[in-house]
């Protein structure tokens, strides 16, 4: 998609999105603006060395929660980092010291269901976590929410969430 648009490229807003290796770093950071796929701190580190490395200005970032923590998905699982709401407040804190990055937010795919009702709690818990920890950070701007899916769920969320990825496009 990148390649075919050429020139156009340049006009749009890239967001790097799903699992990153260490070894791709500097490919993904002369293709992307942002990298939501930010997992750990040295994952964190590692970016934002190369980004100092290369120069380039600061690099949005995201967390990424796989709030349902769901085996078949990567990222963070809450289940495996309790108490998480401890957990995540030390992560954006720890991440908001790096010098060449900066956090824009989260983002969250909750559990696949037919049933939006069925995933609005791990949504519950993702937008308790962000209101606990909008303060953990060093910069006390309002960190932006970034779910990918359920059309049918972000309906009644507007509120809380600032963009979301229906699968065709992006939503702010």
């Amino acid at each position: 998609m990148y390649s075919a648009l050429k020139k156009d490229a340049a006009k749009v807003r890239w967001h790097m999105i799903g699992s990153l290796q260490t070894n791709k770093i500097n490919k993904a950071l002369r293709i992307f603006d942002a990298i939501q796929s930010v997992e750990s701190l040295p994952k964190a580190i590692a970016i934002d060395r190369r980004v100092e490395r290369a120069r380039n200005p600061r690099v949005p970032i995201y967390i990424e929660i796989n709030i349902g923590s769901e085996d078949s998905k990567g990222d963070i699982k809450p289940i495996e980092h309790e108490p998480f709401d401890e957990y995540i407040e030390n992560f954006v804190r720890d991440i908001s010291r790096l010098g060449h990055v900066r956090l824009e937010g989260l983002m969250t795919m909750g559990p696949r269901s037919g049933n939006p009702e069925d995933v609005r709690p791990y949504f519950r818990r993702t937008k308790k976590d962000i209101r606990e920890n909008q303060d953990a950070s060093s910069s006390k701007r309002r960190y932006e929410v970034f779910v990918n899916g359920y059309d049918k769920f972000i309906q009644g969320s507007s509120r809380w969430i600032t963009r979301w990825n229906c699968g065709k496009e992006t939503v702010e």
